[in-house]
């Protein structure tokens, strides 16, 4: 029981580890002098920090299994049907278009993986303590990313100190933009993280709570990342429950837009994200309902299996897909791989989860546990930014989607064994 406890220990140790996956590689280069330097293999280690920390993760729950093959639960959530029906389809359309199964697997896999991250997490079962103790956690993380971004924005403005490895030179608000120890690459993927975390501190007590938000604010605003404001006004409106904030979001949005639009390229052969856009575009076109089929566009398993859809793409295209190793595009891999009726039921899911966190929060809530029913808002209204970081970049981004994950897992699990407790005792209640 004991080495129980250091497993989900452990397991939150490397969630608030999994921000600084890029940093080794970021710092190598930078005292080379040269961002663009190839970096020792061993840093590609942590590059992949997505891959190699879900099977860290599925290893320490099937350890945690073994340890307590009498008391584990598999939690019985109904997300779980819209998933395997995903999976289901996916693995029927591969067969259908001819897909080679172990490309077909591998891309499903790919696309899923962050979402098994869920299951691995309820199976631990970390009790209510733990789960406060984690989001307190996260959220001192969340100051340490804040305290050393700002700082390295306001190093690299007046001593020129630090770019590239704190801080990126922009052209947006500031002249330049934190990536605090997220290493380089990660500044939009800081942005919606410091989002998550904000929220997070609504849930927690004493004065943590405020210092997180005063120190998370500032940072989310200075990434100057669309999605991250985007992700914020959103949450916010909702969370804070203020509906006629919601009149005006068209209007917050446009000015979001504006505020940047002289730095959005409009022409595709300049611009990665836009021009695969336009693909998956051409692509859900010709095959609206099922799409080219599972590990086709966009993921790994396209590039490692040399998917035909890119036979025409233009060679610069084709050699940053294969750098950053994804399409950064969520949604539109969705459809193009798998059309409208893989996308409604990936939207599926997230739906499912998105009303059974608002029952649990409002279970908490009718409970008079504030924290917890805090908490499941965060999580409840997170999935919106979710939402909008799926049309804006990919979703394997292990510090942020690995991290949300891991905390609803846990803190589903926790009301579905609670309600496990209640059922039992009403059973063995003499009547």
């Amino acid at each position: 029981m004991y080495l129980s406890v250091w497993l989900r220990r452990l397991a939150i140790y490397l969630l608030l580890l999994l921000p600084l996956a890029r940093f080794p590689e970021t710092l190598i280069r930078f005292r080379s002098g040269d961002p663009t330097a190839p970096a020792p293999a061993w840093t590609k280690v942590f590059a992949y920090a997505d891959e190699a920390s879900f099977f860290i993760f599925l290893s320490l729950a099937l350890t945690f299994v073994c340890l307590n093959p009498w008391s584990f639960r598999w939690p019985r959530l109904p997300v779980t049907k819209w998933l395997l029906c995903f999976l289901t389809f996916g693995l029927l359309m591969g067969a259908v278009k001819g897909v080679p199964a172990a490309q077909a697997a591998f891309g499903l896999y790919d696309i899923t993986k962050n979402l098994w991250v869920l299951y691995l997490f309820a199976l631990m079962k970390f009790s209510r303590e733990e789960f406060l103790n984690a989001a307190a956690a996260l959220v001192k993380m969340g100051i340490i990313l804040a305290l050393v971004g700002l700082a390295g924005v306001f190093l690299a403005w007046t001593l020129s100190w630090g770019i590239n490895l704190l801080a990126i030179e922009s052209d947006r608000l500031l002249p330049f933009q934190p990536i605090s120890l997220t290493g380089l690459g990660s500044h939009n993927y800081l942005g919606v993280y410091a989002v998550l975390l904000f929220f997070l501190s609504y849930g927690l007590e004493g004065e943590l709570a405020g210092k997180g938000r005063r120190a998370l604010f500032p940072l989310l605003v200075a990434t100057a990342s669309r999605q991250t404001w985007m992700s914020f006004l959103t949450v916010y409106m909702f969370f804070k429950r203020k509906k006629f904030l919601l009149v005006l979001a068209p209007f917050l949005f446009a000015g979001v837009v504006v505020a940047f639009g002289s730095k959005i390229e409009l022409d595709p052969s300049q611009y990665f994200r836009l021009f695969t856009f336009y693909q998956s575009l051409r692509l859900l076109a010709a095959h609206p309902l099922t799409g080219v089929g599972p590990g086709m566009f966009g993921g790994l398993a396209s590039i490692f299996w040399d998917s035909p859809v890119y036979k025409h793409w233009p060679e610069v295209m084709l050699w940053y897909l294969k750098r950053i190793r994804c399409l950064d595009l969520f949604w539109p891999q969705i459809w193009g791989e798998l059309g409208l009726i893989g996308l409604s039921l990936n939207w599926a899911f997230f739906a499912s989860l998105f009303f059974s966190l608002r029952k649990t929060a409002a279970f908490y809530e009718d409970t008079g546990d504030r924290q917890l029913a805090s908490l499941g808002r965060a999580l409840q209204y997170f999935v919106l930014a979710l939402g909008i970081m799926g049309f804006a970049g990919g979703f394997n981004c292990a510090f942020i989607v690995y991290t949300y994950f891991a905390l609803v897992g846990i803190y589903l699990s926790l009301y579905a064994a609670l309600q496990k407790g209640r059922h039992g005792a009403a059973m063995a209640r003499p009547s």
